[in-house]
């Protein structure tokens, strides 16, 4: 598994190494009956609908499965969502979930996606939830390291974007919450998806880092906040 991952799992198995690594099937022995009672319960529960619906038909709109509105995957991601927010209400629902759980269910059904997301926002080598809390504390830690090795390693980007006025920290935001769902070509997406799933959080810092390093020769002739962008 640790070497495929690495190398990409063939898509044939990736349903099945995902949820092997995450543990899908033991939390469903556990409590097999548990997301359909939250389920139930959920949409007169859940602060968090409003957004959450305009968010799911917002969700990968490019892949064929999401491009439909009110299709079967946005039907189930949306449920996915309500019930979660309501599994564990102290986080609710965050901007950006509604794009790893949309991954997700490009391979699992959504029962073992609504375990799936549980154990990448729960689990100590995800942790998600770090990232998607008040205030976004482990999300200010990633982007403050990132900062400092660009000053290091990056120094004439650094300071290029400085110039501009250009905080790093706007783009990665979103590459950090959505997992690069939609800021890499979706082959990669899977590709990172998979040593993120095996490796955990730590693999996100070294994939931002390599991204403006790829991108450094474009980066360094914005001559402008929009060229940036």
């Amino acid at each position: 598994i640790h070497k495929m991952a690495h190398e990409g799992i063939p898509d044939c198995l990736r349903s099945k190494v995902w949820k092997k690594l995450l543990k899908v099937d033991e939390q469903i022995e556990e409590n097999p009956d548990l997301y359909e009672e939250i389920k139930r319960a959920a949409r007169k529960k859940s602060r968090d609908i409003d957004q959450i619906d305009k968010d799911v038909e917002r969700t990968l709109r490019t892949h064929v499965a999401y491009n439909v509105r009110y299709s079967v995957k946005q039907k189930e991601l949306f449920d996915v969502l309500v019930t979660y927010s309501s599994y564990d209400p102290t986080l609710g629902y965050c901007q950006a979930m509604n794009e790893v759980a949309g991954i997700l269910l490009l391979y699992l059904n959504e029962q073992e996606t609504f375990y799936a997301l549980s154990a990448l926002i729960l689990d100590k080598i995800h942790n998600l939830h770090g990232f998607y809390e008040s205030g976004f504390p482990k999300l200010i830690i990633f982007q403050d390291h990132l900062r400092k090795t660009m000053e290091t390693l990056l120094p004439k980007l650094s300071k290029h974007l400085c110039c501009l006025d250009y905080n790093v920290s706007i783009i990665t935001t979103k590459w950090f919450l959505s997992l690069f769902s939609n800021s890499i070509p979706f082959s990669c997406v899977l590709k990172f998806w998979d040593r993120f799933i095996l490796e955990g959080s730590a693999v996100l810092y070294p994939i931002a880092f390599t991204l403006l390093k790829y991108h450094k020769k474009d980066l360094m002739k914005a001559s402008s906040l929009e060229e940036v962008s």
